[in-house]
């Protein structure tokens, strides 16, 4: 079915326009709210702004708290979450922030309608909704030149326009037929049900390459049913981003699979694929116009597609997808073409390292980036090392060496020079070195094409070059120190018996419906040290792609901003991938998920951060969505969190041979970490030299305090709730003689609290309760 498309191409009235940036511009599909004025055709032009309240999510929120960032807002379109609140009192508190009008996000795929509240002021701003995918695909450009129009549409022509004169609508279809019957081979039917499968990919690979012109270009911009949608051949169309083999004009890669798992979604990361493969060998063979019995490049690239989907069998995932096709260059042309290929995928995260998972989930993915090995032909060098040593103990070391240059290369040596507080173990290496000072010598000799060779040895670590533990928070106790906050749902953190060390840890249930919660680590920490580390063990089985868990941090405890660590930053149990759009309605949200096979260690530069006072939660939030094979009810387990002065090996190793060039390579993840030690006689950073005692606990009426101080200096006392609201704060005077102060408490509503003496040296918290 082509269908017949109205004026606003489907998903709403076309009332919003994107400017900029030209990767997703063009028309995007609205409802304009029942309150407030009406969108005329004199525009309203201006940047996009996210509204932040910040009281749950780390950059943006549903406006329906007091809003953080009205600087920002003034004179610009303020981006809302759906959720929460009624929509007009979004668009009020919008507006009272300075906004000129109000986007809304839908976390549905379509835009809704949005009623009044007769009981509310009417805003003085105009308010339009769009969809889930529309808002994932804007989203991530906010703060980055999003500038767009809201206007009453004045499109002109027939009221509907008819599928049929679509040429890439009929072509898409058809290719759905070709894709059905090959897949599984002649005798099988029914082989595309899976939830990773391409059918939507191929079909909108055949759009493109039936309508695709000699004068054309990779790089160009290429949408799929741009004729329906009223839009010149280089809109988007009816997917995300037009299609284009430049990464900033379609940024797809596998990865982006797990965060939208739709049928048409997942099909776009394999068009992308596709369409770069097909480029890439119209660039080796060039492009015949004659379609069916061309002998160019595009042609090639038609038959090596259709013939893969011949061989990859039934209920393929992408790599099962990539091999096929790499089958049939191999059964066609010898594999002449096998490393084109591989670069083709391997750029959009496809590579030799990408592991599918299984076929039957779109989310369990990992991407990568390598190509098959022998297509990068050089002498190559790995390295592995003991990941983590107590101070004193043995390194152990592997280097393995592979010959891809195909010819015979002579001469080869490997290099190393040893930092401070290493030393080579003597009759350790499997090859005996040459070592000169603090310089190894390994002589590797002659290898030919293919050929492998390891070296091992030893290394002893200086016992006293030790990570020095600067903050340790366990789960024991009975959990003191660590304050759960139900957001949405029943599934509460709670102590477990599933420690990683001690007694206990703290756990949250991941459970097939809508959830939100957070534990909260009541402490403040000053992040100090040379090599300043946060490093916590943590195990997780959830449903992938759908149920997550991000560890967060706020230099801002009044206002309660919290902010995620970046990728880049965890340099060891690194996220799992983009978690879906409607987990935290938030676009490329990396996290935890999945199953991590028991506890794991998750290390976390704080360099970036040095000097700042934060304080620290696990916020954890799940679907509705439960795939099949997915835990019914999985859990995300946390404990040990620790900040470190880090302290690490990781020399660099250097190979060459006669008359070529060197290359050099370190281990991964920082190389060997040097076990951490509580330093005696050192009070914790964030002491701020003073000490105080909190009864009752819990209180009804009045807390009764009690305050010493090393020496007297000026402090402020304050009440404030477990997600960062000061209730009450008054100014102190602490001195060395003890001190009993008294603070009503009769007004404040039941639930946990933190009491706070904070000075210029630092901060003291203690958790109550208030009944």
């Amino acid at each position: 079915q082509m269908f017949v498309w109205d004026g606003n191409g489907g998903g709403g009235t076309k009332y919003l326009t994107v400017l900029e940036p030209s990767n997703v511009a063009g028309e995007y599909g609205a409802t304009a709210a029942d309150f407030g004025p009406t969108l005329t055709t004199d525009p309203i032009e201006a940047e996009v702004v996210e509204v932040n309240d910040g009281l749950y999510n780390p950059y943006i929120t549903d406006g329906c708290e007091m809003v953080t960032n009205s600087a920002e807002l003034t004179g610009k379109i303020a981006l809302v979450d759906r959720g929460g609140c009624f929509f007009q009192l979004k668009a009020l508190t919008a507006e009272e922030a300075g906004a000129v009008a109000v986007i809304i996000c839908n976390f549905e795929d379509d835009p809704i309608g949005m009623a009044g509240v007769g009981t509310l002021a009417q805003p003085t701003i105009p308010t339009i909704m769009i969809g889930g995918i529309d808002c994932g695909t804007i989203r991530s450009f906010v703060g980055s030149g999003l500038k767009v129009k809201l206007a009453a549409p004045s499109n002109t022509g027939p009221e509907f326009l008819d599928g049929d004169f679509d040429n890439g609508i009929i072509a898409h279809e058809f290719a759905h037929g070709i894709s059905l019957r090959l897949t599984g081979g002649p005798s099988t039917g029914g082989c595309l049900s899976n939830a990773e499968q391409m059918g939507e990919g191929w079909s909108d690979f055949f759009s493109l390459v039936t309508s695709t012109h000699i004068d054309d270009a990779g790089p160009d911009r290429r949408g799929v049913g741009t004729f329906v949608f009223r839009q010149d051949v280089d809109g988007k169309g009816i997917r995300r981003y037009p299609y284009s083999t430049d990464m900033a004009v379609n940024p797809l890669t596998y990865g982006d699979v797990a965060s939208n798992t739709e049928v048409h979604a997942v099909g776009e990361v394999w068009t992308a694929a596709l369409w770069d493969l097909y480029w890439a060998l119209i660039d080796e063979y060039g492009f015949d116009e004659d379609l069916m019995n061309g002998d160019k490049g595009n042609n090639l690239a038609v038959r090596l597609v259709m013939d893969g989907m011949k061989l990859q069998g039934c209920e393929p995932g992408f790599l099962d997808g990539r091999d096929g096709i790499l089958l049939a260059d191999e059964l066609l042309t010898g594999g002449a073409n096998s490393c084109l290929i591989w670069k083709a995928f391997a750029g959009r995260g496809m590579g030799h390292d990408a592991i599918q998972g299984s076929s039957n989930s779109a989310s369990d993915q990992i991407e990568g980036f390598e190509p098959f090995p022998l297509c990068i032909e050089e002498l190559k060098i790995t390295k592995s090392v003991s990941p983590l040593v107590n101070a004193g103990e043995l390194i152990d070391v592997e280097l393995n060496i592979v010959n891809h240059k195909p010819e015979t290369l002579t001469g080869i040596t490997v290099n190393e020079t040893l930092p401070a507080g290493l030393t080579f173990v003597s009759g350790s290496g499997s090859i005996t070195p040459t070592i000169d000072g603090d310089n190894i010598t390994f002589g590797i000799g002659d290898m030919i094409y293919q050929q492998e060779e390891t070296v091992r040895y030893q290394l002893k670590t200086d016992e006293d070059f030790f990570s020095k533990q600067l903050n340790f928070e366990g789960a024991e106790n009975d959990g003191i120190g660590w304050s759960p906050l139900q957001i949405e749902g029943d599934n509460i953190w709670a102590l477990s018996g599933n420690s990683f060390e001690g007694n206990y840890a703290f756990e949250v249930e991941s459970p097939n419906y809508e959830s939100q919660q957070l534990v909260v680590m009541d402490e403040e920490i000053t992040i100090t040290g040379d090599n300043p580390v946060i490093r916590f063990y943590q195990r997780h089985n959830t449903e992938a792609g759908q149920d997550a868990g991000v560890f967060q941090v706020s230099d801002d405890f009044g206002g309660g901003v919290w902010s995620n660590l970046n990728e880049e930053d965890i340099f060891r149990g690194g996220y799992s991938g983009a978690v879906d759009y409607q987990t935290f309605v938030i676009p490329n949200f990396f996290s935890w998920y999945g199953n991590s096979d028991g506890y794991k260690a998750t290390y976390i530069d704080m360099n970036d951060w040095k000097g700042s006072n934060l304080f620290r939660r696990f916020n954890f939030g799940s679907s509705a969505d439960n795939a099949v094979g997915a835990p019914l009810s999985g859990y995300w387990t946390v404990d040990n969190v620790e900040l470190m002065d880090m302290v690490n090996y990781n020399p660099e190793t250097c190979i060459s041979y006669d008359g070529g060039t060197t290359v050099c390579t370190e281990a991964s993840g920082r190389g060997t970490v040097v076990e951490s030690q509580m330093i005696s006689g050192t009070r914790q950073v964030q002491d701020a030299g003073l000490s105080f005692g909190v009864s009752p606990n819990p209180a009804s009426d009045q807390l009764n305090i009690s305050i010493i101080a090393e020496k007297t200096n000026e402090a402020q006392l304050s009440l404030v709730t477990i997600d960062g609201k000061v209730v009450k704060t008054t100014s102190i005077v602490a001195t060395p003689a003890r001190q009993n102060l008294t603070l009503s408490v009769s007004d404040v509503p039941a639930g946990f609290y933190i009491v706070r003496i904070a000075n210029r040296n630092g901060a003291v918290n203690k958790k109550v309760v208030i009944n």
